[in-house]
């Protein structure tokens, strides 16, 4: 199996900034306190549909979330 090529060279040139990473938990901290819910997630799929894609290939996922404790 392999990495399909055009999702991975769109990861390459992807800009993951700090800042942006923390407005997404901040985002997601809002979601749990309005739906009372323990845990919450945001999927990054890295497949445009304009990809070319092989029977096989790997998909990159990014996935970024929050949980409360116990």
């Amino acid at each position: 199996m392999k990495i399909n090529q055009a999702a991975l060279t769109r990861i390459k040139e992807a800009k993951f900034r700090p800042g942006k990473i923390a407005a997404i938990l901040e985002n997601l901290a809002l979601i749990l306190d309005s739906t009372g819910s323990t845990q919450t997630q945001l999927s990054l799929d890295y497949q445009d549909p304009a990809d070319p894609v092989e029977s096989g290939d790997l998909i990159p996922v990014i996935t970024i979330g929050l949980r409360a404790t116990e």
